[in-house]
């Protein structure tokens, strides 16, 4: 994930050189006599002069063998024929309860792999994870576990299991982004069931603002914990307003959550606090993360703020 931010980051810095930046707008309504919502999002007009145009042509070879180097690598290595993808190469790595070690299996990885099919127009990879993701990382609830064991089963930490709501709305990005693609009808249903897993156990009904992960006994699916935090990195704004063309509901959970990170600047100290605590309105956390500063700014970019 890191070096994949990385690269967003470099992408960033590359456009600023050759783009000429023109920002949409968005619009938002939300009360009892209109649901309606419009959004254009931010789009970018490449404009090339003869004197950077040698130098653009040869970064974008250099950079499209390191994309192939990197997935043949990926495809050959790192994937497995039944579509889990490796948690890292090298085995032997000590267990871990927050990140994902030797071949196990996150959902963070399958969602990035399936929007990396999209992008690249391969159907046969984006269903072979739709398929592993039906089989494997999905549960009952309609959430995805966070993490899954090397044997495929999920991952337990002190009799719970646990989802991650970033990971679940990157996937339903990724569901979303491959119907309008190949208008593949399977898409549609699994998009309505983790919607609905979605909205059941990771957005907080008294607020309706995002939270970030629900844990559940793995014994009984009725027992379970909604998180009463939302980590302002994590609330994928343009994937909730996505959401919100298939249902009104998503509409004032964009809203609220929109709210939640546009108020948690914080530039005296950093550019916005870390976490906002749903349940006693409050922000916390000061340090200054790139990774996450990165995060929260390209998710406003892309909803045009």
């Amino acid at each position: 994930l890191t070096i994949l931010l990385s690269l967003i980051f470099l992408t960033i810095i590359l456009q600023a050189f050759y783009t000429n930046f023109y920002k949409g707008y968005t619009r938002f309504f939300n009360n009892e006599n209109n649901s309606s919502l419009t959004y254009i999002f931010t789009t970018y007009i490449i404009e090339n002069s003869s004197s950077i145009a040698s130098q653009k042509i040869e970064l974008i070879t250099q950079l499209k063998e390191s994309e192939t180097l990197c997935k043949n690598f990926m495809l050959s290595k790192m994937v497995t024929n039944e579509g889990a993808v490796y948690s890292t190469f090298k085995q032997g790595y000590k267990e871990s309860t927050v990140y994902g070690v030797n071949h196990e299996v996150t959902a963070e990885s399958i969602g990035l792999l399936m929007l990396y099919a999209v992008k690249e127009g391969n159907k046969p990879l984006f269903d072979m994870e739709v398929a592993f993701l039906k089989e494997k990382l999905l549960s009952p609830l309609g959430i995805c576990y966070w993490k899954l064991k090397e044997d495929f089963s999920p991952f337990i930490y002190n009799g719970y299991f646990s989802s991650a709501s970033i990971d679940d709305l990157r996937i339903l990005d990724a569901l979303i982004e491959g119907y309008n693609l190949w208008k593949d009808m399977d898409y549609i249903s699994l998009i309505y069931i983790m919607m609905d897993g979605v909205f059941n156990y990771e957005v907080d009904e008294a607020t309706n603002i995002l939270v970030d992960y629900y844990v559940w006994k793995s014994s009984k699916i009725d027992i379970g914990k909604k998180a009463e935090i939302l980590t302002l990195a994590y609330a994928r704004l343009p994937t909730l307003l996505k959401m919100a063309k298939f249902e009104s509901r998503w509409i004032k959970v964009f809203n609220e959550t929109l709210k939640v990170v546009l108020e948690g600047s914080n530039f005296q100290q950093s550019l916005f606090y870390q976490e906002y605590d749903v349940k006693n309105k409050k922000y916390k956390g000061v340090y200054f993360n790139t990774i996450e500063e990165l995060m929260i700014a390209l998710n406003l970019v892309e909803i045009g703020k």
